[in-house]
């Protein structure tokens, strides 16, 4: 299945939104599920051993940093400037909510 959505430009889009495709493969029917998870596994412990610039970050593929900012922010709230507090004060006003806190 091949899906995809390019409505960036259309009428009626008040903003602009990103263009999607996504695609569904049954990996099953080529290769077995956990040979699959051990090559990907290979893949990414490759990109992570790849020599790093002086006093570059951590190489990281997309999405691992996730967890770390989801323990984070379920610890400790999530960081807010006094601009969107202002923003959520308005609409919380706006739509007749309370703050969770």
């Amino acid at each position: 299945m091949h899906v995809t959505s390019a409505r960036c430009s259309a009428p009626g889009i008040a903003r602009s939104t990103p263009a999607t495709s996504l695609i569904a493969i049954a990996l099953e029917r080529f290769i077995p599920r956990q040979t699959f998870l051990e090559r990907v596994g290979e893949l990414l412990e490759w990109v992570r051993a790849a020599p790093r610039v002086e006093g570059g970050e951590a190489i990281r593929y997309p999405g691992e940093i996730r967890p770390c900012y989801a323990a984070a922010y379920g610890r400790d709230g999530i960081p807010c400037d006094e601009a969107m507090e202002r923003a959520i004060d308005e609409l919380t006003v706006e739509f007749g909510v309370r703050w969770p806190c």
